[in-house]
């Protein structure tokens, strides 16, 4: 019934082992769990971890460079074959049955994808600080942690993300945007969670991402950009 993904780079142990434990405890719908390897991780650790934890099918796949945020789930993508695919972060911990909630909500109504209630909605948000719990009007859905309706995705496009956004930023606001020209109505939940946030990039790299994915998202959203 559904697949979860996970992209990892320069993964903290501690952290995955607290994310992988709450998915397995509180995740009953997982029939398959995906890892993207994007390197720089204790792989050996991460599959005994795994292991240990997860009672489905799950699939390694070992890239052997940092495709990135978006890259990496376009692979999960592919390979998902269940009707909801979760998209989550390695440094996120669940606390209630978080996916029950979403594919509960997906269902009751035309959605094709599900996110948390307070995590960044608003494009304005991608420059300033704040995060905000009202999520009317919503340009996209935060991809920390989201359920996608994956039958009805593929439908739409081969791909989840745009590969031409570089290792992370901005995929998740542009799928909000695409999804929405598309007609889909944007839709979330509230979820007892935490996201830690901040794992992997540099605050230079993030800078260059963030600039060079920026350009990219107003160039081709020049027409709609608000």
């Amino acid at each position: 019934m559904l697949t979860v993904s996970v992209a990892i780079y320069k993964c903290n142990i501690d952290m995955f082992e607290n994310m992988i434990r709450s998915v397995a405890k509180h995740t009953p719908q997982m029939t398959r769990f995906i890892l993207i390897d994007n390197g720089l991780c204790d792989i050996e650790t991460i599959e005994h971890l795994i292991r240990q934890n997860v009672q489905c099918k799950y699939y390694i796949h070992n890239s052997n460079e940092n495709l990135g945020f978006g890259a990496a789930h376009n692979i999960s993508y592919e390979l998902c074959d269940t009707k909801y695919l979760a998209v989550i972060n390695d440094d996120v911990e669940f606390y209630e049955s978080w996916a029950t909630k979403m594919i509960a909500q997906l269902v009751s109504g035309d959605y094709i994808i599900c996110g948390i209630t307070g995590t960044p909605n608003k494009l304005n948000e991608v420059f300033a600080s704040e995060v905000v719990s009202d999520y009317k009007d919503a340009n996209y859905v935060e991809g920390s942690c989201f359920i996608i309706n994956h039958e009805k995705m593929t439908s739409i496009r081969n791909y989840l993300f745009d590969p031409n956004f570089i290792i992370g930023y901005f995929e998740d606001t542009d799928l909000g945007y695409f999804l929405t020209e598309e007609g889909y109505e944007l839709t979330y939940v509230d979820v007892d969670w935490k996201h830690f946030g901040g794992q992997t990039s540099s605050k230079d790299d993030k800078w260059w991402y963030v600039q060079k994915n920026s350009a990219y998202f107003r160039r081709k959203w020049s027409t709609k950009f608000i």
